[in-house]
């Protein structure tokens, strides 16, 4: 097969994933933790809605700038750009990913550590038994069906 039928297909079908990655970013990690059967006290209920709500208002500009650099990233990308200006709009578009999955990964220890040694274990136990998938979906938030 002629690579200049191959590589243009290829490189759509890999900048798709790259740029698709993000997509997923719109949940913080925190909001996916199932936290059902772990006892929560209300206090705890409550720290941990605090924290996903501070959670969610930090993620935001994160997320807008992140968008903001991926649309640039595809405007780019179809106007035949250079290499180089590609290379470095995708590395301004890493900033902002990483950034928000170091937020998001900050917010997860601030969960975890409202929760008691045990509540931990069994939250460990979890995450060993998915895989180290996280908690898994499914029921609300705080572990109310």
């Amino acid at each position: 097969m002629c690579a200049s039928r191959v590589l243009p297909p290829l490189s759509i079908l890999l900048l798709g994933l790259l740029l698709g990655a993000a997509g997923t970013l719109a949940e913080p990690v925190a909001e996916s933790l199932d936290l059902r059967g772990l006892g929560l006290s209300s206090e705890q209920r409550s720290r941990i809605q605090d924290l996903r709500r501070e959670d969610q208002q930090q993620a935001a500009p994160l997320r807008d700038n992140l968008n903001s650099e991926q649309q640039q990233l595809r405007t780019l990308y179809t106007s035949d750009a250079p290499d180089d200006q590609l290379r470095s709009q995708y590395d301004r578009m890493q900033v902002y990913r990483q950034r928000l999955d170091r937020q998001r990964f900050e917010n997860l220890l601030r969960i975890r550590s409202v929760l008691t040694p045990g509540q931990r274990t069994q939250l460990r136990a979890r995450f060993v038994e998915r895989g180290g998938r996280g908690g898994g979906r499914g029921g609300g938030p705080l572990g109310q069906p």
